[in-house]
């Protein structure tokens, strides 16, 4: 009876294995089907995943039937379950991710054309988001990209591309790779010092990007919280802050971090706008100064608190409303003051039927990861030693040459576009998102281990390029027209007129558009020939009042009649 039942509980574990990968063997099976008519390339790529998955799995079964342990056999079936289920759902969102790419018939080029556009084919006009016109003009081609963003970016929802990377280049930026510096086109030394805002109206899938950075930087965010107990004692180095921290209290981090980077995420921006209207959470003034690594002064009577002047390393991702965005670049010094070209802008399609969804790596991949960051972290960023003292990490300075090979042709070619489109602002920005760009390429180049292969330097120029003509456009679709109005108006303002056979001298001299003669006497012939203060305050830059005062003590001066007794 006992050799029975055995024999009994031996046939059933090994059915409860079997069964178990048998159902991730299915959902593999499935995916292989979904992609079956899908380009070659595609099939060969997913086929050599899938093969890999079943041979793993055909070696496990292998391996369990020599578990003499039901309970063991149980739980390493759902193990199995749990990890062929998570992988299958990856895979199928890298075939529909590298799917989507691969029907985009134009790439980016390394150099690009002139102007790194193409000519709409269709000689009728018709209206179209911004979304669609970019998407039409620059395909999304990101089929290289490294680790940690490839992880996140196959799961990521059709049409998110633009802003979920930008998202994760500023995350890992700021927590992977602090103290890396690169010398820049300017021959100035940059960091990636990268801040970034999302913006879709409501209900557009902006919380995905909340649910990205709380499932990558999990194990960062406790660490945080953790050594914001006994803050004060502890002195520790905080990488994840919240926008609404006091400025007292922000100040002190950056006093700890001695030089490593912040970051901070905001759901929601209105969060932000209301501590800048309290006066009492991060300023505006501090946000400009994180784009170049400025520095702030404190120097009070308070001896509690660290005295001196401080780098502001500072990163961060926001998302809102368009009227929520367009209160905060009103606060924060609004476009005039430049800091609406420090952002990084991004924008979410129009939502359809289908609910944007995020995938997420499964838990194995997500321990993989997480440890990469720490690694990362480590040797890029800060350390604690075995005094549980808190060390930032070495300055490291990485070459990044042929980045800036590239960088160069992208400047002059922006500048020929500038001069065709008469875009100003273009000219003028340019060399700033270039910045932007070459800030993103030390992420890339760090998270590539710092290539020495020309295919994965490639791969950084080609994500380098795709950002920044991406940042650029979207930059001056919001803010090009009004900025371009401002430089046609100073320019017009700083004419002067030179005829032909003056000196230099005189070529230097002042033009007097009356010609000498007494601008009352001038706006008052004017207005006799029934021509309007309003016109006439036109022609001459000035309001209607200055001119209706002068002309009326000009008339009553000289005892001269008004027009209507002419």
């Amino acid at each position: 009876m006992n050799k029975y039942l055995e024999t009994l509980t031996g046939i059933g574990r090994t059915g409860a294995v079997v069964a178990g990968a048998g159902i991730g063997a299915a959902k593999v099976i499935d995916s292989l089907s979904a992609v079956a008519e899908k380009p070659r390339e595609q099939q060969n790529r997913f086929g050599w995943f899938a093969v890999g998955t079943l041979v793993l799995t055909g070696g496990v079964i292998g391996g369990l039937m020599y578990c003499k342990k039901k309970a063991e056999a149980d739980k390493i079936c759902r193990e199995i379950r749990a990890k062929a289920e998570a992988d299958v759902l990856l895979m199928e969102a890298q075939a529909r991710y590298k799917n989507r790419i691969a029907s985009s018939t134009t790439a980016i080029s390394q150099d690009g054309d002139e102007n790194g556009t193409h000519e709409i084919d269709s000689p009728t006009e018709k209206r179209v988001s911004w979304f669609e016109y970019y998407h039409d003009k620059f395909p999304t081609v990101l089929l290289d990209l490294p680790p940690i963003i490839l992880d996140f970016m196959a799961g990521c929802p059709e049409g998110y591309e633009e802003a979920m990377l930008a998202q994760l280049t500023a995350t890992l930026g700021a927590i992977c790779c602090s103290r890396v510096q690169a010398k820049s086109l300017d021959g100035f030394y940059k960091r990636p010092n990268l801040q970034v805002i999302i913006e879709a109206p409501s209900g557009t899938g902006k919380g995905l990007f909340n649910h990205l950075y709380k499932a990558m930087l999990e194990r960062r965010i406790k660490i945080d919280s953790e050594n914001l107990v006994d803050f004060n004692d502890k002195k520790p180095i905080l990488q994840t802050v919240g926008m609404a921290a006091s400025s007292s209290m922000f100040t002190d981090i950056l006093a700890y971090n001695k030089g490593v980077h912040c970051m901070a995420f905001e759901p929601e921006i209105k969060t932000v706008i209301e501590s800048m209207k309290a006066q009492n959470g991060i300023s505006q003034d501090l946000l400009c100064k994180a784009f170049d690594n400025d520095t702030v002064i404190r120097m009070n009577k308070d001896k509690t608190a660290p005295q001196g002047t401080f780098q502001v390393c500072l990163n961060y991702v926001l998302t809102g409303t368009p009227d929520a965005v367009e209160n905060f670049i009103s606060r924060n010094g609004g476009i005039p003051g430049g800091n609406a070209a420090r952002i990084c802008w991004c924008v979410l399609p129009p939502v359809g039927k289908e609910i944007p969804k995020l995938v997420l790596p499964g838990d194995t991949s997500m321990k993989r990861i997480h440890n990469l960051i720490d690694q990362l972290a480590e040797k890029y960023s800060y350390s604690v030693d075995v005094d549980g003292h808190f060390v930032p990490a070495p300055m490291t300075t990485v070459d990044l040459s042929y980045v800036n090979e590239v960088l160069k042709k992208w400047l002059d070619n922006q500048y020929d576009l500038a001069i065709v489109e008469g875009n100003k602002e273009r000219e003028v920005q340019r060399k700033r998102f270039a910045t932007i760009a070459f800030q993103c390429a030390i992420v890339y180049h760090v998270l590539y281990g710092c290539p020495t292969k020309k295919a994965d330097r490639d791969a950084v120029v080609d994500l380098t390029l795709y950002v920044a003509n991406y940042f650029m456009e979207r930059y001056l679709h919001k803010f090009g027209f009004i900025q371009n109005q401002t430089h046609a108006k100073f320019e017009a303002n700083e004419l002067v007129s030179v005829a032909r056979g003056m000196t230099k001298q005189q070529s230097l001299a002042p033009v007097d558009p009356f010609g000498g003669r007494d601008r009352a006497e001038i706006w008052y012939e004017e207005y006799m020939r029934n021509i309007s203060y309003s016109d006439i305050a036109a022609q001459y830059n000035v309001t209607k009042d200055v001119v209706s005062s002068a002309v009326r003590r000009y008339r009553e001066a000289n005892n001269l009649p008004c027009r209507d007794e002419k």
